[in-house]
């Protein structure tokens, strides 16, 4: 578990990956998938329970399409207690993802634009997506009971990664509060399309650049399986 960005604060944000369906090789392999176990019942809670969204009925749980064994995720938790307080989802827009549930796809809002993914409409963007290496796409930003900061400090940590691997748009899928969030971070959002949804449930998509390194700090940031730091650019790993 190598040091990544290192923030004081009682909370630390971890790049965690789909759990690898096998017993963990190890104490740090055992809390990723305690993590990501932990984001996902979070998830359930809101997007499925709390805002009615369909889920895959076997699993019963928020699980979808794009929770792929090449999606990452920044998760903030308490380390003493393990107790996830949000977390996100990152996505690389060049690739072609092969699901838990064995299903190929590209990325959220791309198979949105392409007619493909139920539930989103294809006018979510004015034109075509991306598929860039050097672009990313984040979604399934929850935060749960905590500090407002948490979503914050997802979305600096996230900043943080993709900073070093080069990357140089991130593309974002939620809510209108959402672009006025990261608007107040610094950011310079640009939608990518309309508002879209129902009054009650609306969103949109939208561009950002992604920024140097946050100074001011959010969490400290950590990589917790071997395939993260076999999988990526390893400047990000010297700690």
């Amino acid at each position: 578990m190598t040091n990544i960005t290192r923030i004081p604060m009682s909370y630390v944000c971890s790049i965690v990956t789909v759990p690898a369906g096998r017993m963990p090789a190890s104490t740090a392999e055992e809390l990723n998938n305690d993590l990501f176990a932990k984001y996902m019942d979070l998830r359930t809670r809101v997007f499925t329970n709390e805002k009615g969204w369909d889920v895959w009925l076997p699993t019963k749980n928020d699980l979808d399409s794009y929770d792929c064994f090449d999606a990452l995720y920044i998760i903030a938790y308490e380390p003493r207690s393990n107790r996830v307080l949000g977390g996100a989802r990152l996505v690389c827009t060049d690739r072609v993802h092969k699901s838990p549930r064995n299903q190929s796809s590209t990325y959220m809002i791309n198979d949105a634009f392409k007619g493909v993914l139920k539930g989103l409409p294809t006018n979510i963007c004015d034109s075509q997506p991306p598929q860039d290496e050097n672009v990313w796409e984040l979604t399934r930003l929850v935060v749960g009971d905590a500090d407002p900061s948490v979503a914050r400090s997802v979305l600096k940590a996230s900043n943080d990664f993709l900073h070093a691997q080069k990357a140089t748009k991130c593309l974002f899928l939620g809510p209108r509060a959402f672009m006025r969030m990261a608007k107040g971070m610094g950011y310079t959002p640009v939608p990518m399309g309309p508002v879209v949804g129902t009054p009650g449930d609306s969103f949109l998509a939208f561009e950002t650049e992604v920024l140097p390194p946050f100074e001011d700090g959010s969490t400290d940031l950590y990589a917790l399986t071997d395939y993260i730091s076999n999988s990526f650019n390893k400047v990000l790993f010297n700690g």
